[in-house]
């Protein structure tokens, strides 16, 4: 296109128009986000010296210009170059909705940030319906589009619409990684818990939890190397749901115990998250019956968190959850003398953080004369 009567050859200036954005998009990349705005504002500029404001190129030079702002963190002007990348590519009636792609990524972003959350999924399905007919070979975009619409609509309250979103996204990654690589199989985990999460809970949706929290880590499981953070998510995940579902399912042990040796193996024993997850097998522990076992692991469990949070620890849930097992062993005609015998170590660690509990001290007596008790009976078998 020529220049406007009055301006440089279109040509000269053109070029000089797209060095500076091509400098721009460098100095974006390299994280100098004023030297980026400053070369786009001057893209921009003489991109409608040449054109004047309607022409396919001024509209992509304000959505560059746009993104740049948006992640130097001026938003309200951000916006304002989104929206007029839209609206100039809107009035061009051979314009390529491809074109601006990111455009609405952005401005949907934007949107979202800002609580609109019906402005945000409507551009974002506008995205989606461009990835699908434009762009049919890149799936792994489409299938991270279709996630951040998922999330969208979740935020709104569209739930089922959420569900659907995010099955055609699982679709999208198999697609785009037929092997099955992990990018897939952490989407299988994340939907999975995703879909266990609390208003979901029909038998339907449990089962399909279930189904790609098995998909997920099926694939860790033969690929030891990449088991990480989202494994022992999955992992805890499927024992939550299988508890719920049957108390006595043997897998809950299972998947517990694989959980805290993935903590172990990422965070070592000393660790709160590896602390959190042997409260979480005590539990279960001592549901089953593993009253010892169970007190031994309550145990670690609260020294690390003691240790972890120093002087300033007030154990508040982990003495409510102790007092609750020690009191259960307590009342148990049957315990070992061993059995006692941890109960009561974990009690004088419940003093310890707790002396003004005068209960505890009560508590401590019983369970050293039932160990005592207990140890008469066997001598006398």
């Amino acid at each position: 296109v020529g220049g406007r009567a009055g301006s440089p050859s279109g040509s000269d200036h053109g070029g000089g128009a797209a060095a500076r954005e091509r400098g721009a998009g460098q100095a974006h990349a390299a994280g100098a986000l004023t030297a980026a705005g400053d070369l786009q504002r001057q893209a921009l500029q003489a991109w409608i010296d040449i054109h004047g404001e309607q022409h396919m190129k001024v509209a992509a030079s304000h959505g560059r210009l746009g993104s740049i702002l948006q992640n130097d963190g001026a938003i309200d002007e951000a916006e304002q170059h989104l929206h007029r990348a839209l609206a100039i590519a809107s009035a061009i009636p051979d314009s390529s909705p491809a074109s601006l792609l990111e455009v609405n990524v952005n401005l949907a972003a934007i949107h979202r940030r800002r609580g609109r959350l019906l402005e945000a999924a409507t551009l974002l399905r506008t995205v989606v319906d461009i990835r699908r007919s434009e762009f049919p070979d890149q799936q792994d975009a489409l299938g991270h589009i279709l996630e951040e619409l998922s999330d969208v609509l979740t935020a709104e309250g569209q739930h089922q619409q959420a569900a659907e979103t995010r099955s055609q996204m699982i679709e999208a990654f198999q697609r785009a990684f037929p092997e099955e690589a992990l990018i897939t199989a952490d989407r299988h985990i994340s939907f999975g818990v995703w879909l266990y999460s609390a208003w979901f809970r029909t038998s339907t949706r449990v089962a399909d939890a279930e189904q790609h929290l098995r998909q997920g880590l099926a694939f860790y499981t033969t690929n030891p190397l990449l088991q990480g953070r989202t494994y022992g998510t999955g992992l805890l995940a499927l024992a939550s749901l299988l508890e719920a579902r049957s108390p006595g399912d043997p897998e809950v042990l299972r998947f517990l115990e694989e959980a805290l040796a993935s903590m172990a193996r990422l965070h070592g024993i000393q660790s709160p998250e590896y602390a959190r997850v042997e409260v979480r097998l005590a539990q279960a522990c001592a549901a089953d019956g593993q009253d010892e076992r169970a007190a031994l692991l309550h145990r670690h469990a609260f020294e690390v968190r003691a240790a972890e949070l120093g002087r300033n620890f007030r154990p508040t849930d982990s003495l409510i959850a102790l007092a609750s097992l020690v009191r259960g062993i307590a009342q148990r005609k049957e315990a070992t003398a061993d059995t006692y015998a941890v109960a009561a170590e974990l009690v004088e660690l419940m003093i310890l953080y707790a002396p003004e509990r005068a209960e505890l001290q009560d508590l401590h007596g019983l369970l050293i004369a039932s160990r005592d008790a207990a140890d008469s009976g066997a001598e006398g078998r």
